[in-house]
């Protein structure tokens, strides 16, 4: 009995200290878009760019710059965490998660909008990659 409770302390200690010691990717920088939504208007490709413009330890924020360069009112902030390799931001209605590449120079994601505002989108899917500048 004194060895199992020797072994799950020990397994603990490592456990704690490792969890402790992994430094969060720094995400900060300009962030390249690439996917395809899915919406009432059909499947159709996106690309843009968001900039995450500061961290601090596993929180960060930055801005999602406007599909339409013509449209400002796109120009859309945002706030988001990470947790070991897995992000989640969100962005006015919208949730994206997504998961870091062991390099922290791409995320594969996926963004749900939960509700939408008729005067600027619709509601839809979106899939994509995004590619650290």
């Amino acid at each position: 009995m004194k060895k199992i409770s020797v072994c799950i302390a020990l397994f603990l200690l490592t456990f704690t200290l490792t969890a402790w010691g992994e430094q969060t990717t720094n995400v900060v920088g300009t962030w390249t878009l690439n996917g395809q939504i899915a919406s009432a208007d059909g499947y159709n490709p996106v690309e843009t760019t968001m900039d995450i413009t500061d961290q601090e330890g596993n929180l960060f924020r930055g801005h999602l710059n406007p599909v339409d360069p013509n449209d400002p009112e796109q120009h859309t902030n945002f706030y988001g965490a990470i947790v070991g390799k897995n992000i989640c931001l969100t962005f006015l209605d919208t949730i994206v998660q997504g998961t870091i590449d062991s390099h922290g120079k791409e995320i594969d994601f996926v963004a749900q909008q939960i509700g939408y505002d008729t005067s600027h989108r619709h509601p839809g899917t979106f899939i994509g990659t995004a590619t650290k500048n």
